[in-house]
């Protein structure tokens, strides 16, 4: 079997570098893409749509019966920089016996796969209807927390007003600084109606503080 794969399923992760704790050092390849997290945040990132028919449905089956397979992230990592192509797409191969291999336009490289159960992450991703939504520019957003944590916040505090323009609130926890990324017009019951139609994508978003459920379940 093989999935197709983004640069982001390669390279985009949040791992810990802790092999105390394996399973958080690995990039998780489930049916519906990749999940990785240090404990405190969760990354998830969809598979590109167009795949190969049953491919996904047959992982191999994890310690828990999970189908899913765990590689390395400095090891995903490392082979993107080195063999992934121009389009920045590589394929996951895994053979009879269960040993995958990262597959590019111009070789294939076998991976050590970590063994084990990943964490089962799914428990602490949200149900039903978020309490607001809010759509900003991503980088207007990382920019201006670069920028609230050069004056030595720490932690910020996100508020979204009932205003005409929705504009989102960054306030800093220790002191009175804060920062304002107005609102993008997005259809949100439109979008999470497509979310769930699709089936393969989730609205996970970042986990975190130090008491997390994920860090407890790292163990």
């Amino acid at each position: 079997m093989s999935i197709r794969l983004s640069k982001g399923n390669l390279t985009a992760h949040v791992t810990t570098k802790d092999d105390y704790r394996p399973a958080l050092t690995a990039i998780c390849f489930t049916q519906e893409g990749t999940v990785s997290t240090d404990g405190f945040r969760l990354l998830f990132v969809p598979y590109p749509k167009e795949q190969k028919d049953g491919a996904i449905e047959t992982l191999p089956l994890s310690a828990d019966y999970h189908p899913q397979v765990m590689i390395p992230a400095r090891t995903l990592t490392n082979i993107a920089k080195a063999l992934v192509g121009k389009n920045g797409e590589a394929e996951l191969s895994v053979d009879a016996e269960g040993k995958p291999s990262i597959v590019t336009e111009s070789c294939s490289v076998a991976v050590k796969p970590i063994e084990g159960a990943y964490p089962r992450y799914e428990q602490i991703i949200p149900e039903g209807e978020p309490v607001a939504s809010v759509a900003v520019n991503v980088d207007f957003l990382i920019d201006v927390l670069r920028k609230l944590k050069r004056t030595g916040t720490k932690c910020v505090i996100l508020d979204v007003y009932d205003k005409p323009c929705k504009p989102l609130v960054i306030r800093s926890y220790q002191d009175d600084a804060y920062a304002i990324v107005m609102s993008i017009d997005m259809d949100f019951k439109k979008q999470r109606q497509y979310l769930k139609a699709s089936e393969k994508q989730r609205e996970l978003g970042d986990i975190i503080g130090g008491n997390s459920k994920l860090e407890a379940m790292a163990g």
